[in-house]
This record gives structure tokens, C-alpha cells and sequence, in this order.
């Protein structure tokens, strides 16, 4: 089994050099504006507008703006389509458009295919210039933000992981909610959003494009020039990030009436752009992996993850579901300890490597999804970190993953939703 999981691993490893040898990446520059382009010969085109710094944009006062000014740009009418038109139209030519805005960046998405390309296209620019924030369309999308906002927050696992990042970066720009609060964001005009789409995010140094189609490169040029060439250029300063050290056992909690407890965990993690990084994140790979089997086994969790974020201020994250809380952050924090005294072995090494260059792969197989990775290897480190992963993976060596994990993991922060007494007393074992 050992060897016929590699030699598959091997054979996607193949297969993916020769597709980036016929369709490589490459980057250029238009008018002063970043491109990122990967031809393809699938029917299916992605465009995305990608724009830097994400919360560190605007104050904790204005939480909610960038994501209320992208989904309003694309779902609030232009100069040339009112917000009815713009919707009737896509559905006509099935164009799809999406706006959206997160921790560290913030992007006006187009995905359609290549017979209706022009069209899209066309719609596309006049969305990124010219949105008409109409005042009665942008109350109604301020009503639909709210109502995402509380069915995400409905969601235990959802809110837990909210809890405990805004707590754990408190102070820093982590610490500001990128989809705002009902307070922050029945304060934001239509002005408001206008203003910042226009003067914060629209500038050259701010945003990036990624495409990702069957398109060539000088008809994208020749696009690009026409519709985005008068896009002002203003200077940007890429915003420093310093994460906390997670060093202490902080536990957050919350009561809430739910018929299991949930829980979230939280260490530093490597920076994207460092060769701890993907060691590191095998490293958590082999954690997860093995709380899984020791909680599962024991019968102390219903279900349980840990997982390595790819962001500006990275982190790892343990999340779980338990009617027995203490006896399973006691077996979290053993098993923990326990895997950095031991390490993993080349032979487990192996197999992660070849779970992590499969999945990969798999994952790569859209236009949508390729284009997403381009952008945020770009927004984290750069670009190429896309197409470089699989050789990055393959070079992480066994001592690499067992420092990784001693160096980075030396402290948790808790989270905790639901039946506070279960927990009361307790106190969290520590490293």
C-alpha cells in the first residue's frame, strides 16, 4: 500500500511538471498595475481583483467596510447596469461575479465561460469602475450582511474559532472583525463605502490581478490597458504584522445552551514566506492525525482537527467537539507533548508528503481554485510559492517537521462555548 501510494504521488508529481511546463504562471506588468496569468485550455475563465491589507485598511470603528463596499460594488448597480439589470444579465449569459473581503485581503471575482468572455469582461470592468453604491440597494445589502453575519455566528464551530482569534490577536489588526458588527456596520453610509472603494482600495500599488483561461496573453493586455489603465496610482506601504506569542494557558469562555461543548485551541505558527513553514504544517498534519486516533479512540471527542491557517499573522488551530471537556484538553496537551519529545519518522514523513502532494493536486483542478492560490501565495509571499509548493513539500526533511514543532507550539490559547460548569475549577494543564 506504501508503495502504491507513492508511485501515485510520483505519477501526480509528473503530470503536474508537465502541466505547468505547457501552462506556466508567469507575472507582467500593465500601466503600472501587477498581473498574474495562467493560460488554460478549459472552457471556463477566472478574473480576480485582488486588494492588499485587509483589516490593517480601516479602524475597529469601521469593521465591515471593505466587505460591505466589494459585495456592494458587485451586487449594487454600476453606471451602466442598475443592481436588477446586473443580476438579470449575468443570469442570462451564466456570468458569475462575487466581492468579498477577509483578514488579510479583499477581491471582485469574475467566473465564466469562454463563448460569453467579452461580455463578462465588459460587466466586470464597469463593476471595479464605475459602482454606483445606489443608497436603497446598499440598505438592502446592509440587511443581508447583518443576516450572514448572524446565520455564520449560529454556527457553534463557526463562532468558537471567532471567539478565540479576536481574543488571542486582541490589540493588533487580528483583532478587528473583517465582516463587522451589527453596530459598526448600521454606522457605514453609502457615502461611507463609496469613499473608501474610491480612495482606499482603488489605487495601482494597492490591488493585483490574477486570470486564469483561455485567453492570450496580449488580449489580456490589450484589456487590461483599456479598462483599468486609468486607475490612479497612490502609494502603499505594506503593513507590518507582529503576532503575539501565545506562550500561556489564557482560556476564553462563553456559555451558550448547546448540546455539545465546543472548543478551540491556538500557537504561533511560521510565516508563510519562512522554511519553517511547510515543515511546520506537516508537522501539524501528523498532529492532527494522531489526536484524532488517540481522542476518537478514548472516546473523549465527538470530532477533532488541527490545521495551520495560510495568513499574514498565521496560527495553528485546534478545533473539537467533547461532552467531556477537561479529560480532553488533559489528552490534547499530552498528546502534544508527547509527539514533540518522539517526532515523526521518514517512513510518516513519507506518507504526509504524499497525502499533502495528492490533495494538492486534487484541490487544482478549477480555474477558480488555481486562481485563488495564485492570489493568496501572492498576498502571503509571492506568487510563485504556488507552483513551487509540490518541490517545497518533497525537500522538508524529518529534523525540519520535529524543530518546527517544538519551536512554534509552546503555548496555548482556549477558547471554550458551552456549558460553562463543565469546566469550572479546571485548570488547563500546562506546557
Amino acid at each position: 500500500m506504501k508503495s502504491l501510494i507513492t508511485i501515485i504521488a510520483a505519477i501526480f508529481i509528473n503530470i503536474t511538471a508537465i502541466a505547468q511546463t505547457i501552462n506556466t504562471a508567469t507575472s507582467f506588468d500593465v500601466g503600472g498595475i501587477k498581473v498574474i496569468f495562467k493560460p488554460s485550455q478549459k472552457k471556463v475563465i477566472n478574473v480576480g481583483i485582488y486588494f492588499r491589507g485587509g483589516v490593517t485598511n480601516f479602524s475597529k470603528e469601521k469593521a465591515g467596510i471593505e466587505q460591505f463596499a466589494l459585495r456592494g460594488a458587485v451586487e449594487c448597480g454600476t453606471q451602466n447596469y442598475t443592481a436588477n439589470a446586473l443580476r438579470d444579465t449575468s443570469d442570462k449569459y451564466d456570468i458569475y461575479f462575487s466581492g468579498a473581503s477577509s483578514f488579510d485581503y479583499g477581491f471582485i471575482q469574475l467566473n465564466c465561460i469562454s463563448k460569453y468572455f467579452d461580455k463578462g469582461w465588459d460587466m466586470f470592468a464597469d463593476i471595479v469602475m464605475n459602482p454606483t453604491f445606489q443608497a436603497g440597494e446598499v440598505q438592502l445589502l446592509r440587511n443581508k450582511i447583518i443576516s450572514d453575519n448572524k446565520l455564520m455566528g449560529s454556527r457553534p464551530i463557526v463562532d468558537v474559532s471567532k471567539i478565540l482569534l479576536l481574543n488571542a490577536y486582541k490589540g493588533t489588526s487580528y483583532g478587528i472583525d473583517p465582516y463587522g458588527t451589527d453596530a459598526t456596520l448600521n454606522n457605514i453610509t453609502a457615502a461611507d463605502i463609496k469613499d473608501y472603494y474610491n480612495n482606499v482600495l482603488l489605487s495601482k500599488e494597492k490591488l493585483f490581478i490574477v486570470v486564469v483561461g483561455n485567453i492570450t496573453k496580449d488580449e489580456l493586455k490589450e484589456k487590461i490597458l483599456l479598462s483599468f489603465g486609468n486607475i490612479r496610482s497612490k502609494q502603499y506601504d505594506q503593513p507590518f504584522y507582529e503576532a503575539p506569542v501565545l506562550s500561556g494557558n489564557k482560556i476564553i469562555t462563553q456559555q451558550k445552551n448547546i448540546p455539545s461543548n465546543y472548543v478551540s485551541a491556538m500557537s504561533n505558527a511560521p510565516i508563510v514566506k519562512s522554511p519553517d513553514f511547510i515543515p511546520f504544517k506537516l508537522g501539524v498534519a501528523a498532529l492532527s492525525a494522531t489526536l484524532y486516533y488517540n481522542l476518537t479512540k478514548a472516546q473523549l471527542v465527538n470530532t477533532i482537527n488541527a490545521d495551520c491557517s495560510t495568513m499574514q499573522m498565521p496560527h495553528m488551530v485546534i478545533s473539537l467537539v467533547t461532552n467531556t471537556p477537561q479529560q480532553a484538553i488533559d489528552e490534547i496537551v499530552k498528546t502534544i507533548k508527547n509527539l514533540q519529545r518522539t517526532g515523526v519518522n521518514e517512513e510518516w514523513l513519507a506518507r504526509l508528503k504524499n497525502a499533502f502532494i495528492i490533495t494538492s493536486f486534487i484541490n487544482q483542478q478549477s480555474n477558480l481554485a488555481v486562481t485563488e492560490n495564485l492570489a493568496l501565495s501572492e498576498i502571503d509571499s509571492n506568487w510563485q510559492y504556488a507552483d513551487d509548493f509540490p518541490q517545497l513539500v518533497y525537500m522538508a526533511s524529518v529534523e525540519q517537521v520535529n524543530n518546527a514543532l517544538n519551536t512554534y507550539i509552546t503555548g496555548l490559547t482556549w477558547s471554550f462555548l458551552g456549558d460553562t460548569n463543565s469546566i469550572k475549577n479546571y485548570t488547563i494543564p500546562l506546557f
